[in-house]
């Protein structure tokens, strides 16, 4: 079975009662890790 991110997102705006984000989409928290991981290498290569 495959799910989409719309299924997810669908699945979080039916339960958004018991959702502790809400209004954060699936693309925001994607996108806040993904600058957190390139904030990260950044680092990692300063300190070689």
């Amino acid at each position: 079975m495959q799910i989409s991110s719309n299924d997810v997102e669908n699945f979080l705006n039916q339960n958004e009662d018991d959702y502790p984000f809400s209004g954060v989409t699936c693309n925001d928290i994607f996108n806040g890790m993904m600058e957190d991981f390139l904030e990260f290498l950044e680092n990692e290569r300063k300190e070689k």
